[in-house]
């Protein structure tokens, strides 16, 4: 598992777009509590282009569920996992 970075607000503030630009994700802290968490266009980009891969996926069980071609027990399990 990889450490996400993480900035004090105050340090932020000064420096916004800089500082989101620095890593993938940034964590910003106020009060040493999470507060909220920047990305770059490029990982937003990422994220959603693979929550577009799960709705696919998602998608693609429904029609085999209601087909009658994956029996329910299986179709259930996985569309937990996605």
């Amino acid at each position: 598992m990889q450490l996400i970075p993480n900035i004090g607000l105050a340090k932020f503030k000064l420096h916004p777009t800089k500082k989101a630009q620095e890593n993938p994700i940034t964590c910003v802290l106020a009060h040493n509590v999470e507060a909220f968490y920047t990305v770059t266009p490029e990982r937003m980009k990422e994220l959603l282009e693979a929550e577009n891969k799960l709705d696919d996926i998602r998608s693609a069980l429904d029609d085999l569920h209601s087909n009658g071609r994956l029996i329910y027990s299986d179709y259930s399990q996985l569309h937990d996992m996605t």
